[in-house]
């Protein structure tokens, strides 16, 4: 076989003979959220259909580049960053994020009405919640952003701030696949169900994820509050109730302070009460909305104050720990205590503003032994 017989085929010649779409852009650089990563792939795809997918997959194939699906970017490491640029296309799914439908005609394995929702993978959670919204239903469990696409929460492991709730794709109830065939596959606990299991936390490493079918629960009422705890306190807590006592719970801890907001959150029950007007039952919440306190770092002043701050400790680190003790004490105050409560509805309350691009890294480890684990920090 000759070497012209082996070599790879030119895209543009492939894409010119399809009616296809072909959605690309050419040299353009894609960063991560935190901007900590960069590259600037050969092209940079943004399909708006499966048959475009399957377009890019068949092409990307007989031309021997290598494809890498992005969504935010908000993972902090270099995952979605080629290891040479000019053999790789990055794929982007936020154009192809539209809700497919909606059913609650069908029961789990427990006799409940399941409410599921389809959706095409590109979809952002936020742009999920809302449409749960519309149909006054809501997402049973969400980590502290929403940026994320839906394929991509799944695919990292997303998980929320709950003991009682698992990750997000724990309530995944089927998805589609497109492998490097081109080929696209159903799958779910029934069907398919190792492809199904391996997609499911793949880091995208199996296919492009294209649908999927999430359960959602009716919509919900989250009350929480917020303390200042000192450090000792927190420790002492650890292995007791600390994580078990609510549905929801978080500790963020600040090294220079020596002290931890422990913040807490259980959903509103909902009671029954008599109707005057049709002279039945109707049902209530127990409590209203309100809303949460001020925040200073989450005001205009506060915000740009809080960045330019650690920004001068990154060329002055001995002004860190000043900077988190000043910001601690703005925020929150000093005094150990109730700091903050709110009632909001549904998984909004379950948010944490994470403000600017910054560098981060996540360390995942099992609660027992607190000295250790936050020794090795």
């Amino acid at each position: 076989m000759s070497p012209a017989e082996t070599a790879p085929a030119s895209w543009q010649t492939l894409t010119a003979q399809s009616a296809v779409p072909f959605r690309y852009t050419k040299s353009r650089t894609y960063h991560t959220w935190a901007k900590t990563h960069y590259t600037r792939p050969e092209l940079y795809l943004q399909p708006e259909s499966a048959k475009e997918i399957q377009h890019i997959v068949n092409t990307a194939r007989q031309c021997r580049k290598k494809i890498i699906t992005v969504g935010s970017g908000h993972s902090p490491s270099d995952i979605t960053i080629p290891k040479v640029p000019k053999d790789t296309w990055i794929v982007n799914l936020d154009n192809f994020s539209r809700v497919v439908g909606y059913s609650n005609d069908t029961t789990d394995a427990y006799g409940e009405q399941e409410l599921l929702i389809t959706v095409q993978a590109g979809i952002r959670l936020h742009q999920l919640a809302a449409a749960l919204e519309e149909k006054g239903w809501g997402m049973p469990n969400l980590g502290s952003i929403w940026d994320q696409s839906i394929a991509g929460a799944i695919a990292t492991s997303t998980h929320g701030s709950s003991m009682v709730h698992g990750l997000l794709s724990e309530d995944v109830k089927k998805l589609t696949i497109m492998l490097s065939d081109g080929k696209s596959y159903d799958c779910s606990k029934d069907h398919n169900q190792e492809l199904f299991e391996a997609a499911l936390v793949s880091l995208g490493a199996l296919g492009i994820v294209t649908y999927v079918t999430f359960a959602a629960v009716p919509q919900y009422r989250i009350s929480w509050q917020q303390e200042i705890w000192n450090l000792p306190r927190v420790l002492e807590a650890w292995e007791g109730d600390l994580w078990a006592k609510s549905e929801y719970a978080r500790v963020l801890w600040f090294p220079y302070s020596e002290k931890m907001i422990v913040w807490r959150a259980d959903k509103v029950r909902v009671k029954e009460v008599y109707d005057e007007v049709t002279g039945g039952v109707k049902q209530e919440w127990e409590q209203g909305v309100t809303e949460p306190p001020y925040s200073w770092y989450g005001a205009v002043v506060g915000y740009h104050a809080y960045q330019l701050m650690l920004y001068a400790a990154q060329w002055f680190p001995r002004l860190t720990p000043y900077v988190e003790r000043l910001v601690f004490k703005t925020q929150y105050g000093w005094e150990e205590g109730v700091i903050g409560k709110a009632v909001e509805v549904g998984e909004k309350a379950l948010l944490f503003n994470c403000f600017f691009s910054q560098y981060v890294n996540e360390v995942c480890s099992v609660l027992f032994r607190p000295c250790l684990r936050l020794t090795l920090f």
